[in-house]
């Protein structure tokens, strides 16, 4: 069900285009054109380009009026995950191995997928994408499929295809000293513990430490890095629009 349809461009192109379709629709005898015809919705657009999209879908005049659509939520979600990556990164997780870590301790509240990984033609990788997915819904959150062709999509595309933004914060020691509990307990119950198995658990204890530290550096450095070049990238597109429409 269709629930608005925008027509946007710069100039009075959207408008000629109206009066076409709906004198052709009374032509035509279109009755499901007409009757719909309070669902179309007429507004500026900067330029032709499909980035111009971002635009529109942030627009706050537009946003009560696409409130419900698919589009709206996913630009939402999407712009969420983008705050809580600058200032909560514990609750924004993205990749794949992550991202499954996360849904491991049932702490995804919103997952992004894209349809590229959803449905990829790899057989193996659509497996894991897939199981990621129904995890998720399993466990009562929400799951969103964009398509690689609009621009949210793109933009899903640029941190490897698949984000979350979880419910509460997980730290990147929590998942450290989960991995090293694992491992003690590994070594348990297959019997392998000696008589210097505590200083050997000690010194592991201190490297874990030290990587720990190391991780949690580069990962802040590497979300502030990526975060930026998004925004940069977002702003080039737009003044390039802009550019080309002058």
């Amino acid at each position: 069900m269709v629930k608005c349809c925008i027509i946007a461009s710069p100039g009075f192109l959207r408008d000629d285009l109206f009066a076409y379709l709906m004198q052709t629709a009374v032509k035509q005898g279109d009755r499901a054109l007409i009757d719909n015809k309070s669902k179309f919705l007429l507004t500026h657009a900067s330029s032709a380009h499909k980035h111009a999209l971002a635009e529109l879908l942030s627009s706050p005049q537009l946003a009560p009026l696409l409130v419900e659509t698919k589009s709206m939520r996913e630009t939402k979600v999407l712009q969420d995950f983008h705050r809580l990556l600058m200032t909560e990164p514990s609750r924004a997780y993205y990749g794949h191995d992550h991202v499954a870590r996360a849904v491991e301790r049932r702490a995804v509240q919103s997952l992004l997928i894209t349809d590229v990984l959803f449905k990829s033609k790899d057989v193996q990788e659509r497996k894991r994408y897939v199981r990621l997915v129904e995890e998720v819904r399993e466990q009562g959150g929400e799951v969103l499929v964009l398509s690689g062709q609009h621009v949210s999509g793109e933009e899903l595309t640029q941190l490897t295809g698949v984000a979350a933004i979880l419910r509460f914060g997980i730290e990147e020691d929590e998942m450290d000293e989960e991995e090293l509990r694992e491992d003690e307990r590994k070594e348990d119950e297959e019997g392998k513990a000696e008589a210097g198995g505590a200083e050997e658990k000690d010194e592991r204890r201190s490297k874990l430490s030290s990587r720990r530290c190391t991780k949690t550096s580069c990962n802040t450095q590497h979300r502030s890095m990526l975060s930026a070049a998004i925004y940069v990238l977002g702003r080039l597109l737009m003044s390039s629009c802009s550019s080309s429409v002058g």
